[in-house]
């Protein structure tokens, strides 16, 4: 009976945990996409109201700013920047997880998991939300380029293409869940359910009330069913590659992540202040200044990606000299009282296996 009240409590514990790293990560890439869709608009002379869930530029476009929106080049930068630095966020966050594991904490991993996810579906959610309600958003660059607008067909395609490609990720980042837990102790169903299905669900419903509450928006309603959706296929494949593996006991000890569950309460204060809308107004005098930010931020972001991609694809070479070497003298340590006969080869032969082992 102890046992059976030690796993619910270790359970509840888990689950409120992931529910405030997935909360976290979400708005982290909430606020990230958002940013840099403000900074290029600011550095075009548009001028917005940024809101908690979106932001407006209808109810400020003027005439010398709705001239902006006629030339697709600036479409493009306004709502291509920010899909852009989601994509090498998301694989910035994958170079972390696979080649510095052992060097995370639990919490980081997770969160490196749930920036990945919520990374993929913000890229393409945008998008589809984007065509599904008419919004400010990146569908507005295949409607410039004549994909998806004025032709039905052509949105409907676009959107169904984009659910097959949201899909597609979803399911290749089931390999990545022994990150967010032990798949090789068995209880994965249990483990599925508390470490990423109720987490989630906890977390939609906050965010719910947080991004859409009290004006709907249509653009996180669209992701939230995507959220949930792409977590149930989780769920689901989950415990279907994995369901075979018999039970082991492991360690329950967990205690409560603090910091990160009081950061989550501050929320609604940051709601309120936001909500009322905070107007940027351009300035053509500071048009330089976000250039030069833009600049230097996106050469910042290549070379850090640059060289995490060489350094990765370094570690990874290494270690497996590393085990080969390892291997070999395994190998040889085990047998040094075989004489030459007895072996067939010589010691010094060994080399040309190498390759092999």
């Amino acid at each position: 009976m102890e046992i059976i009240e030690t796993r619910k409590k270790h359970n509840r514990i888990v689950m409120l945990n992931n529910a405030a790293i997935f909360i976290v990560s979400y708005l982290i890439v909430f606020y990230i996409y958002q940013l840099f869709t403000l900074i290029p608009a600011f550095a075009l002379q548009i001028p917005s109201v940024f809101h908690t869930g979106y932001i407006d530029f209808d109810s400020v476009t003027s005439s010398a700013s709705a001239d902006v929106w006629q030339d697709k080049d600036n479409i493009f930068a306004v709502f291509g920047t920010s899909p852009l630095v989601i994509a090498i966020f998301v694989l910035f966050n994958i170079l972390i997880l696979t080649a510095a594991v052992h060097k995370l904490n639990y919490s980081l991993s997770v969160f490196c998991f749930w920036n990945i996810v919520n990374g993929i579906l913000r890229f393409l959610g945008n998008f589809i939300s984007g065509h599904i309600f008419y919004l400010w958003s990146s569908n507005l660059i295949t409607d410039f380029l004549g994909l998806s607008y004025p032709s039905k067909i052509g949105t409907l395609l676009c959107v169904i293409v984009a659910l097959i490609i949201t899909f597609l990720c979803i399911t290749s980042t089931v390999r990545l869940i022994k990150y967010v837990f032990n798949p090789f102790t068995g209880a994965v169903k249990e483990k599925v359910l508390y470490y990423i299905l109720l987490p989630v669900l906890i977390g939609i419903l906050f965010l719910y009330t947080y991004l859409s509450i009290p004006k709907f928006n249509e653009n996180e309603f669209g992701i939230f069913i995507l959220t949930a959706a792409s977590v149930y296929l989780i769920y689901f494949m989950t415990n279907r590659k994995y369901k075979n593996i018999k039970e082991r006991r492991e360690s329950m000890y967990v205690k409560f992540n603090r910091p990160l569950i009081i950061s989550v309460l501050v929320l609604p204060f940051i709601k309120i202040i936001t909500d009322r809308g905070i107007s940027i107004n351009a300035s053509v005098y500071r048009q330089y200044i976000i250039e030069m930010f833009l600049l230097i931020s996106f050469s910042l972001i290549a070379f850090i990606t640059l060289v995490s991609v060489i350094y990765y694809f370094h570690k990874r070479r290494k270690i497996h000299k590393q085990k080969i070497l390892n291997a070999q003298n395994t190998f040889i340590e085990n047998n040094a009282d075989i004489n030459n006969a007895e072996w067939g080869i010589k010691k010094h032969d060994m080399d040309k296996y190498k390759d092999v082992l």
